[in-house]
């Protein structure tokens, strides 16, 4: 009897410590490092392309339906915005990409204030004897660069902007995209000061004065001529 008393004396005061001991003794054990990440071999995707290197000088005719040619016209008196739905263009692409030229005709007649806007301009009033007249821009490819993205390029045009019997140096920087299956689109702007033009003061934009900016905003979608 004696004997199975100090069993469970030992067991009530020793069996609690051994107990704890199993419990945290894998604590004290060493890190086990982790397995090494399986090896993988690298997949080769297929390469992206844009459209095929030109075997000839290519032609091109802007798609007007697909385009967007706005005018923000900036000053103290806040900022408008006008769209020109029926502008009409053209653009030459020589073998190499190096060369070529793009001409742009922007009627104001068909010049239209932005639905978004919200102060439109009065269109008629400010057009005066000047809605018969139309933008031209003639510019000649001055500089070509690629880029990491398949078939997209900067492209620097730098010519002339018209207005009337008035002239200006124009430079023209716009991103160049061509995917197969999808028109060639050109986007990019220019800006002008009003008072290069000598616009009266009933003619376009004519509540302007000199410390006025108006900014070209280009988005042209591109298709082959019919004849080519």
């Amino acid at each position: 009897g004696r004997a199975l008393h100090g069993r469970e004396w030992w067991l009530k005061v020793f069996g609690p410590l051994a107990l704890a001991a199993a419990l945290f003794a894998p604590r004290a054990l060493p890190p086990v490092e982790p397995a090494p990440p399986p090896r993988t071999q690298p997949l080769l995707l297929p390469a992206m392309h844009g459209l095929p290197p030109a075997k000839t000088v290519n032609h091109f005719e802007l798609d007007a339906e697909r385009s967007s040619v706005r005018f923000l016209v900036a000053g103290p008196q806040g900022d408008h915005w006008v769209e020109c739905p029926d502008a009409s263009g053209s653009m030459r692409l020589g073998v190499t990409g190096t060369d070529g030229e793009l001409e742009l005709h922007l009627p104001l007649a068909s010049l239209r204030a932005m639905p978004s806007d919200p102060t439109p301009i009065d269109l008629p009033h400010l057009l005066g004897v000047h809605r018969a007249e139309e933008v031209v821009l003639r510019v000649a490819l001055a500089a070509t660069t690629t880029v990491d993205l398949p078939g997209v390029a900067t492209r620097t045009w730098v010519g002339s902007l018209a207005f009337g019997a008035r002239v200006r140096h124009q430079r023209l920087q716009t991103w160049s995209c061509a995917l197969p299956g999808r028109p060639l689109r050109l986007q990019g702007h220019g800006t002008v000061q009003a008072r290069d033009y000598g616009l009266p003061r009933r003619g376009l934009f004519s509540f302007l004065d000199a410390s006025h900016d108006v900014t070209i905003g280009l988005d042209l979608a591109f298709r082959r001529r019919r004849d080519q």
